[in-house]
């Protein structure tokens, strides 16, 4: 698994690419809950500790982010620098989930001045994971040659960062969660999304395949979603018409 992988390779970054709708965020958080579970029955498990980035419009010290997280929670933390003494022993692993939603709103120079600071606690036990969209960079080498243009990455070896995607769901993972989530009408309703082609499609990401499982046993799917605009508009109704808005 994923934890396993971080352990036992060099790799220093892991860059977590996906589609919106993917399950980037989805993903993350439930790694960090499985990391936190793993830590309090073993003390050797590294501490996850989960950022998310969509709160800040950018980060150029992340010491004053760091703090503010343990004061939001009720944490007494009396001596900072200890934090990142364990995140360099990589008794901590450090998730910053949604980098694209945080320097969408800030310029290039910006942008690497983030990275700048990421890349600053890099060292060789150093783990850390970062997800972004991939259209934000047209290319995933993108990300990689502007961290390569950073004084903090210059001396670090390309090597030590690794790129993962995540896929869309194919039909199998789709008849899976309509399954668990439909029971034994899951058959039915599939049937519905495979006569439409644009629905399949839509149904490939799993922020969208839960709308549709949520609206479909109430609509005519050939008849009301054809897009995802449509399905957003189908999703709201039934949501303000269940709720009594």
């Amino acid at each position: 698994d994923l934890f396993q992988y971080l352990l036992k390779s060099n790799k220093n970054l892991l860059l977590l690419f996906g589609d919106f709708g993917s399950g980037k965020s989805t993903f993350v958080r439930s790694f960090s809950y499985k990391l936190a579970r793993d830590h309090y029955k073993d003390c050797e498990c590294p501490i996850p500790f989960f950022i998310n980035l969509r709160e800040y419009r950018t980060i150029k010290n992340l010491i004053p982010v760091i703090s503010n997280i343990f004061i939001n929670d009720g944490i007494v933390v009396k001596k900072i620098e200890r934090f990142f003494n364990l995140l360099k022993e990589g008794k901590v692993l450090l998730i910053m989930d949604g980098f694209d939603e945080m320097v969408a709103r800030v310029d290039t120079i910006e942008v690497a001045q983030c990275l700048e600071e990421v890349m600053r606690l890099v060292n060789n036990k150093t783990k850390i994971i970062i997800t972004c969209r991939t259209p934000y960079f047209r290319y995933q080498n993108e990300l990689i040659e502007l961290m390569s243009k950073s004084i903090f990455t210059q001396s670090i070896n390309k090597d030590k960062i690794d790129i993962l995607e995540l896929d869309r769901f194919n039909d199998v993972e789709i008849q899976k969660y309509m399954t668990i989530i439909l029971g034994a009408k899951w058959n039915e309703f599939y049937k519905k999304i495979k006569e439409s082609r644009n629905l399949h499609t839509l149904a490939e990401r799993p922020i969208l395949l839960d709308m549709i499982v949520k609206t479909i046993p109430n609509i005519d799917p050939l008849k009301t979603i054809a897009s995802q605009a449509s399905l957003y508009d189908a999703y709201i109704k039934q949501w303000l018409e269940r709720d009594s808005w």
